[in-house]
């Protein structure tokens, strides 16, 4: 009895961290991209590239490619809020709606920068998504207003998304210092004269 309960303790971790994070250190991890609109609903290609997911688009696919693994076991029901995802965009792709796999309800947005020379890091809230074990869609288009349903985007051969990782998180991460008591010190803040400002 004792050593299933061990050997119960040592697989729960991997169960716990089955949810992500997606860091693409040494795969795809299962993602996959598929334009979800238009005649034709052809693949893009995804492939693991110096620690990134690569999402590189083709032209004649259709419209509006979807990022997803169905099997991403994310427990919308329990302690998933938010989910942050760093990238770096190099498409005209403005606009991301993340939503639980194969669904249209309950999805979160979120305006992105396009052209990108760095990273850029964004967090979704998700508190909507209903289902113990949800996998995650997250569609690419393009837009102006965040609360909007989006323009579509038609893949262009030569753009492509570079993302870091995908992180399902419970709560919002917040900067490290955001009190200042000036217990011992100034704490960075100096004195502005009109003169200077």
């Amino acid at each position: 009895m004792n050593t299933k309960i061990t050997y119960l303790f040592l697989i729960l971790p991997f169960l716990t961290f089955a949810q992500g994070p997606f860091n693409f250190d040494t795969s795809t991890e299962g993602f996959t991209c598929n334009s979800s609109a238009g005649t034709t609903l052809g693949p893009h290609t995804v492939t693991q590239s110096a620690g990134d997911l690569r999402v590189d688009f083709v032209t004649g696919q259709g419209n509006n490619p979807i990022i997803k693994k169905a099997d991403a076991a994310i427990n919308a029901d329990s302690n998933i809020n938010f989910i942050e995802i760093r990238l770096k965009n190099l498409s005209a792709i403005s606009y991301l709606r993340l939503a639980p796999a194969g669904t249209t309800a309950n999805y979160g947005n979120v305006l992105i920068s396009t052209a990108d020379t760095q990273y850029q890091t964004y967090t979704i809230d998700v508190t909507a998504w209903t289902g113990a074990a949800v996998g995650i869609d997250i569609l690419c288009k393009k837009n102006t207003v965040a609360s909007g349903s989006g323009q579509a985007y038609t893949p262009v051969t030569g753009e492509y998304i570079l993302i870091d990782y995908i992180k399902p998180l419970a709560n919002l991460v917040t900067p490290e210092v955001n009190v200042f008591n000036f217990d011992t010190d100034a704490q960075g803040f100096t004195t502005l004269t009109r003169a200077t400002a």
